[in-house]
């Protein structure tokens, strides 16, 4: 996600009462995956996010003392993993799908 979607993001939650983790939630989603997570407080009594992420046998995991920041690392980490899975796939032959 970059700087203009962040900014992007936070407009259209103030607009529309979505938060922007809500939407790199959704669009890890769409790209197949499993999303989960969850909050827990650590020995010093703060806050600390963990989120997840699975898809195809593969599993990623990002604490982080803020759950958008959990969320962006998340996208990054999952986005990566599918551009790389999407290079390995070979093409299709189109012209024998009629």
């Amino acid at each position: 996600m970059h700087l203009n979607d962040v900014a992007y993001c936070i407009v259209n939650s103030l607009n529309h009462r979505v938060k922007c983790w809500e939407i790199i939630a959704n669009t890890i989603i769409s790209a197949g995956f499993s999303v989960g997570w969850v909050s827990a407080l650590d020995d010093d009594r703060r806050t600390v996010w963990i989120v997840d992420a699975h898809r195809d046998g593969k599993r990623f995991i990002v604490h982080s003392d803020d759950k958008l920041t959990a969320f962006l690392e998340l996208e990054t980490a999952t986005h990566e993993f599918a551009v790389d899975l999407i290079s390995k796939t070979p093409p299709r032959d189109l012209t024998s799908a009629r």
